[in-house]
Formats: structure tokens, C-alpha cells, sequence
């Protein structure tokens, strides 16, 4: 499904005359503020790959390491720092962010409404060529991991074009499409987790099963 987005991004690429950098179009979001929830959910920078969430336990909101910080919120784009070859990085469409509490080594990237659709933001940061160009710009620094920050992501120019509305729709389906389809599938691995232990130990009686 993604590919499916991509081609249609590509093709309307060959319709922006404009050339704007990431800045111009969105911010990154620096909210520290505190969960009053006594659970929380932690995202980790490597927690996510490409647009991949898995189950998140949940945790008691005390004594968190120090980097469990940010907040963020549903449409918002979530971006690691570290290694950006390794793809990690996600496009949130569920709910309930205020159970979440996202490591600081991600980036929380946020489309300035009046400029770009979030959907269509996330797939120039998912572009091979923005990719490329962060991964440049990490990669020059010393250290033990390769890590960039917003000011690097955001200088990347991108084609631009205000009529949007088309694309932004088949974006939208193209990633509440994906994000359906993986809940689906987190469902379906629960109750083969449920179901094959009882298998295993004769619990079930497969003779009896009528398919």
C-alpha cells in the first residue's frame, strides 16, 4: 500500500514548479509536558520502522529515564534522530496520545496546516531523496552513533505546490488503509497467541472443527 502512495506522489511531484525547504512547511514540537496518567506508554527512537508501531506495554509513570520526555499528537510525525538509514519513523493515526510519552531522540514533526497536508508531509520525509540528504548530514559528525537533529531534516528542499487536495486524499487512504491493516494483524497474532498453547496441549480438538 505504501508503494501504491508513492507512485502517486511521484506523479504529483511533476506538478510542483515551487521549491520550499521543510521549515517553510512544518515545526518540530518541543511539549515536555507531564503525563498525569499513572500508566504510560513509552516509544523508544528505535521503537518504530517505517510506519511499523508495535504493542506498547504500558509502564507506572515514575522514575522514567530521563530521555522518555516528549508528547505528541495524533497526525503528528515522529522521526528519528540516530541512523536515519534504519528507517525509523512513523506517522501516528491512533488515539490516545496522552497515554504516550515519546523518547527525546525522536522528533516530533508537525505539518503547519496552512502550508502542507500532514499525509503529504510524511511522504517527502519518507522520500528516498530526504533520507539520503539527513543520512549526509549525520554521518559527517563524530560519534558513536550517527545523529542529526531538526534543523539538518528541516533544510531539505522539496518541489512544491499549493493545490493539494487531490493528493492529500489518496494519501489519507493509502495510510489509514496501512494502519487498519496492521491493527488487523495485531488482532489476529493475539488469538493465535491465545489459541496455540490450548492446540499444543490438546485443549482443542481439531476433529471436532467444522471448516
Amino acid at each position: 500500500m505504501y508503494e501504491i502512495g508513492r507512485a502517486y506522489f511521484e506523479n504529483y511531484l511533476e506538478s510542483c514548479k515551487e521549491e520550499i525547504s521543510i521549515k517553510e512547511v512544518a515545526n518540530e514540537i518541543l511539549d515536555y509536558h507531564k503525563s498525569k496518567e499513572k500508566k504510560v506508554k513509552l516509544i523508544n527512537s528505535s521503537d518504530i520502522t517505517e510506519n511499523n508501531f508495535p504493542e506498547f506495554e504500558f509502564v507506572d509513570n515514575c522514575n522514567l529515564k530521563g530521555h522518555f520526555k516528549k508528547r505528541f499528537r495524533k497526525y503528528d510525525i515522529l522521526y528519528s534522530q540516530i541512523r536515519p538509514r534504519n528507517h525509523h519513523f512513523g506517522y501516528v493515526l491512533f488515539g490516545n496520545t496522552e497515554e504516550y510519552i515519546a523518547s527525546t531522540r525522536l522528533m516530533v514533526v508537525r505539518a503547519k496546516e496552512e502550508k502542507i497536508s500532514s499525509s503529504l508531509l510524511y511522504y517527502y520525509l519518507t522520500s528516498k531523496e530526504a533520507i539520503e540528504d539527513f543520512t549526509t548530514k549525520t554521518e559527517t559528525r563524530s560519534g558513536t552513533f550517527p545523529q542529526g537533529n531538526y534543523g539538518d531534516l528541516s533544510s531539505f528542499k522539496i518541489k512544491y505546490n499549493k493545490n493539494q487536495e487531490n493528493i492529500t486524499n489518496v494519501l489519507n487512504i493509502v495510510l489509514n488503509r496501512i494502519y487498519s491493516n496492521q491493527l488487523k494483524t495485531k488482532n489476529l497474532e493475539k488469538i493465535r497467541d491465545a489459541l496455540l498453547p490450548k492446540l499444543m496441549n490438546g485443549e482443542i480438538d481439531l476433529d471436532k472443527i467444522e471448516i
